[in-house]
């Protein structure tokens, strides 16, 4: 097949997918020009960009069916294994593989897999024939796959490997502290106790384009330095942003900031710990930064005499006022 009779086919695949005969590239530039001009500009990139998005993920889909295709034979079958379990489809089918179809490995992964996924069950785990699941650790519930991906971004490092892994902030701390076991707190006992997490980062909140919620960094490292050995940084940069429209952000002098402290595992007052694994144990492995920093100043504490006569200023101001509705009212006939 040429290649353009091959875009052409992929075209149509989009085109039946959506139903109407038009392209994505054609519903997307006619999305953006009907709000042009409707929009100020500093605001048009607010819609622009998710709509790029769409297109990207559009395009990775149109990538992963021909990958398939090669497996299954043709794209037909490929689009009929997607549609019947299009949420597994990277999750029992990775990528990155070798020539005898193991697991491919890096010295480095960076990963945002999406949050609390439960489209898994505990017969996915079972069935996986990578070693991506360890024993000790494996399936960590059904509620949340966020330790299933990092399970397999583990399994995608070399010897001397290092991961980042933005994950919601409840994969740092889920199951911890209650009463009996948690399947999600034991994958995650699993890491610290084999000395796999090096730093968690805590981001500050409304950063991301699909929800309000800050996240985590997860850094793992499968060669960590003897010094950094049976210890975990833990940084909480919550309060390091600035208001944004619609969105916060980090800006550059608080991202080289961030960035020192990682680099550097370096230990600064509301900042960043570095906490020993006995702790963590202590603490049921619990290993969100906003557990062991605290951002905020201390508590003060005002005389009581002071919050008295600061009421009663406030008593005197409210009748005043009362006072002067009243004589309003008065004159108007009410």
């Amino acid at each position: 097949m040429s290649p353009k009779k091959k875009l052409k086919k992929k075209n149509t695949d989009k085109e039946v997918a959506r139903g109407n005969g038009k392209s994505i590239e054609s519903w997307i530039w006619d999305a953006a020009c009907s709000i042009r001009g409707a929009k100020d500009a500093p605001k048009y990139k607010d819609y622009i960009l998710p709509l790029i998005f769409t297109k990207r993920l559009c395009d990775v889909f149109d990538d992963e069916i021909d990958r398939i295709a090669v497996e299954v034979g043709s794209r037909k079958k490929a689009f009929q294994l997607a549609r019947a379990d299009h949420k597994l489809v990277r999750f029992k089918n990775p990528k990155f593989r070798d020539k005898r179809g193991r697991l491919r490995t890096f010295d480095r992964v960076v990963a945002n897999p999406m949050w609390n996924q439960n489209w898994f069950t505990e017969a996915d785990y079972d069935a996986d024939e990578l070693e991506r699941f360890p024993a000790g650790a494996g399936f960590p519930g059904k509620s949340s796959a966020d330790w299933g991906w990092v399970q397999h971004m583990h399994a995608s490092l070399n010897a001397i490997g290092r991961a980042a892994v933005v994950l919601d902030t409840g994969a740092a701390s889920r199951g911890s502290g209650n009463a009996g076991t948690n399947k999600e707190k034991t994958v995650r006992q699993w890491f610290v106790d084999h000395d796999l997490i090096e730093s968690v980062l805590y981001l500050p909140e409304n950063l991301f384009y699909n929800t309000t919620a800050p996240g985590i960094v997860l850094f793992l490292n499968k060669d960590k330095p003897k010094s950094r050995q049976g210890r975990v940084l833990l940084v909480n940069a919550s309060q390091i942003f600035e208001k944004g429209d619609p969105k916060n952000f980090i800006p550059p002098e608080g991202i080289a900031r961030i960035a020192d402290t990682l680099l550097g595992w370096k230990e600064e007052e509301k900042l960043s710990r570095i906490v020993d694994h006995g702790e963590l144990a202590k603490s049921d492995y619990n290993i969100s930064p906003s557990r062991y920093i605290h951002t905020s100043d201390a508590e003060t504490y005002r005389p009581i005499a002071e919050i008295v006569a600061e009421l009663e200023a406030i008593e005197a101001e409210s009748r005043e006022t009362d006072a002067e509705l009243k004589r309003i009212l008065e004159k108007i006939g009410v």
